[in-house]
């Protein structure tokens, strides 16, 4: 499996390495996480903030994009001004969804039916 985060690549050899790696980016600023297996597609990639996240998953590299589904919680919506990204509250998960989700992804390599999603 492998594993960026800010555009740093490395192997990831279990679902507890994939929890402490996403886990262990600071809980300030932006962080972006990507997962894919030994090819490009399908993936995952998380957009962490503080302890919110927005997940995509990638079936291919065209059309199949789901988003996750959050639960609309009002003044949840975060962004980072400098990079003037907005995560929307209707797409926002607490960060443990998104390790749980990580870790049905690392395990099974397909969209994860641990959260709720929509199509992108």
């Amino acid at each position: 499996m492998r594993i960026a985060v800010n555009n740093s690549d490395r192997e990831c050899n279990s679902k507890e390495e994939v929890e402490r790696i996403i886990r262990d980016a600071k809980e300030t600023g932006l962080h972006h996480i990507w997962i894919a297996g030994e090819t490009d597609y399908p993936c995952i990639t998380i957009l962490r903030i503080k302890e919110l996240a927005r997940i995509l998953y990638f079936e291919n590299g065209e059309e199949k994009i789901w988003q996750s589904a959050g639960a609309d919680r009002q003044g949840n919506s975060c962004g980072n001004n400098l990079d003037d990204i907005l995560m929307p509250e209707s797409s926002t998960v607490p960060l443990s969804d998104a390790v749980m989700c990580a870790k049905v992804f690392w395990e099974k390599q397909r969209r994860p039916e641990c959260i709720s999603w929509s199509k992108f």
